[in-house]
């Protein structure tokens, strides 16, 4: 009783704990994300502006998340605006200066539009992410609670250093995302159509969800029907959010589930680049419809840990052979991860410095992503800090330790798509097959 009582003290410190730095971080660190999200909600508020991605469209700017992420931080806004008079003044006078042509990382924005109470509506811009990463933490001890994790499995992620990242220096939403795919998880254990409703609702906030829910829904549904009904039920919230532009602008809403921004290049890719981009965006399409396939035909008696393997498989698929990715994507994988390995943590944590360590040491080579996110502290001195990889640079070429770092996330991602795979072909039970093994022995 006396160990019982003691880990549980443990447990519960280190939550606290990774909360304080957590609140400690979230004034003092950003990246132009936030701003990207946060300076467009005003408008439906205050100028009653709905559809926002015909808006964005007519200025002739990039629209990067579908409609449901402005709506939910137009919500929080409008109730947070509260706690200091120059929030809301402060992302209109940002969203003045982007309509007008500026451009750049978060120091750009910092300097452009000056704020006395930058680092107090910095922190008030955060607190969403930070009632939804408690959130998350709730139904994660619902999983506890139900014995299908361990408490140790709370810590993975409290002091996952890829949640803090991505969440509080970073300042992407990604964590609201996974609040909703972790509660859709959770519901769909007694409610599929509940649970697969919430799943819709993290692909409304976010299009990467989708690639979950068609294999979803694939494997919960007992018949072609029941399949195409929760793929349906999947996609309603999405088609909610997104008619005031299907009603205004037709056209534009087909690319809704898209970053315009991702059919616009920089540059034309020729020769290897180019063709190595085919390659793996083939070898992802070509994996991913297979998956898909196994799916529908797929006939498990534990649909739920299916449903895990799958999509665990999908994710890493995505993060390996999808050209376009970044670092704080990373995060996508937390949920299914820590449901998957749950009876190995220690496994599980190795795992996770390996692909953190990595996926950043080609991922993470730019000021802003490093130092340059501490640009509310000092704008000026922190994105003139030299990154990590120009010092290491200037004591062996830091291309050796990035082709290394790429060849090992590379690997590990195949190992344990394989690994998943196997488990899930081999050493899972078809529906049918205990009934059938009882009926033997009792032969």
């Amino acid at each position: 009783m006396f160990k019982f009582a003691k880990k549980e003290k443990i447990i519960f410190t280190l939550i606290i704990v990774s909360f304080a730095l957590k609140i400690g971080l979230m004034p003092i660190a950003t990246h132009s994300d936030l701003f990207a999200v946060e300076i467009f909600p005003p408008l439906l508020f205050k100028n009653h502006i709905f559809d926002i991605f015909s808006y964005l469209d007519n200025l002739g700017l990039s629209y990067f998340y579908p409609p449901l992420s402005y709506y939910l931080f137009a919500f929080f806004q409008f109730v947070l605006q509260h706690l200091s008079s120059t929030y809301i003044p402060w992302l209109d006078h940002m969203r003045l200066s982007y309509i007008q042509g500026l451009q750049g990382q978060a120091d750009a924005y910092i300097k452009a539009v000056p704020n006395p109470n930058l680092l107090k509506d910095l922190f008030i811009a955060k607190i969403p992410l930070l009632i939804f990463d408690v959130a998350s933490i709730f139904i994660l001890f619902k999983f506890v609670k139900r014995g299908y994790l361990k408490k140790e499995a709370l810590l993975f992620w409290v002091l996952n250093p890829v949640v803090i990242y991505t969440t509080y220096l970073f300042g992407q939403f990604d964590v609201i995302v996974l609040f909703f795919i972790l509660l859709g998880l959770f519901l769909i254990r007694k409610n599929k159509a509940l649970g697969i409703l919430t799943l819709g609702i993290a692909g409304a906030l976010k299009s990467y969800p989708f690639i979950f829910v068609l294999p979803t829904a694939l494997i919960l549904g007992e018949n072609l029907k029941e399949k195409l009904k929760l793929i349906i039920l999947a996609f309603t919230p999405f088609l909610i959010s997104i008619s005031p532009t299907l009603i205004n602008n037709p056209h534009l809403a087909v690319f809704a589930l898209f970053p315009k921004n991702m059919f616009r290049y920089s540059e034309v890719l020729e020769g290897w680049p180019k063709y190595s981009q085919l390659l793996k965006y083939g070898l992802l399409i070509l994996s991913y419809s297979l998956l898909l396939g196994y799916s529908y035909v797929l006939k498990l008696k534990d649909k739920f840990n299916t449903i895990v393997s799958v999509n665990l498989i999908v994710v890493l698929l995505a993060l390996t052979f999808a050209g376009r990715t970044h670092f704080h994507y990373l995060i996508w994988e937390m949920p299914f991860m820590i449901l998957y390995f749950k009876k190995d943590l220690k496994f599980l944590t190795k795992i996770l410095l390996i692909q953190t360590i990595s996926f950043a040491s080609y991922k993470l080579l730019a000021n802003p992503l490093q130092l340059g996110l501490f640009a509310p502290l000092n704008p000026q001195y922190f994105t003139s800090l030299p990154t990590f990889n120009d010092l290491i640079d200037k004591f062996i070429s830091y291309r050796i330790i990035s082709t290394t770092g790429f060849t090992i996330f590379t690997l590990l991602n195949i190992y344990l798509i394989t690994l998943v795979f196997f488990q899930l072909v081999f050493k899972s039970e078809a529906v049918g097959s205990s009934r059938y093994r009882q009926i033997r022995l009792n032969k």
